[in-house]
């Protein structure tokens, strides 16, 4: 009795992780065509301090 639910729950956890690595797939490829730019402004903040970008 409790196996039929707990096949139940795996297979829902398995539809979910799957749908979250198709999605993962999707966003990659989105991002790689989207925002080039976006990504290199990041690095840029991640790497410089907001003085040294007001001073440019």
């Amino acid at each position: 009795m409790h196996d039929n639910e707990l096949n139940k729950k795996i297979e829902y956890f398995d539809n979910l992780k799957s749908k979250r690595e198709k999605w993962n797939q999707r966003w990659d490829e989105l991002k790689r065509y989207v925002c080039p730019q976006t990504e290199r402004n990041k690095v840029i903040f991640d790497s410089t301090s907001i003085g040294s970008l007001v001073h440019q």
